[in-house]
């Protein structure tokens, strides 16, 4: 069965990918020029999302089609959005 098709969310699709490439939140965080690790814990742990600006670079480091993360991103606000309607 193929993993592919799990990955739901950006936490899950980054954390992947930068496994599969072999580096630490710290390696990766270096290689997009960010001086600490924070950067990457935070899109791993749903804090944040990578900015727009730098999804590019990250899909070259983390060899991906960027078309993907950016898909994963707008599931990621049409899902936030759903959530806040359907609570007011």
């Amino acid at each position: 069965m193929s993993r592919k098709n799990d990955i739901k969310t950006v936490p899950q699709f980054l954390k992947r990918k930068r496994a599969e490439a072999g580096l630490t939140q710290k390696e990766l965080a270096n290689k997009m020029g960010y001086s600490t690790a924070q950067f990457c814990s935070n899109w791993e742990r749903s804090k944040s999302l990578p900015p727009i600006g730098s999804l590019k670079k990250l899909a070259t480091i983390l060899d991906f089609d960027v078309t993907l993360i950016k898909n994963l991103i707008i599931l990621d606000k049409i899902e936030k959005l759903k959530s806040k309607l359907i609570t007011k």
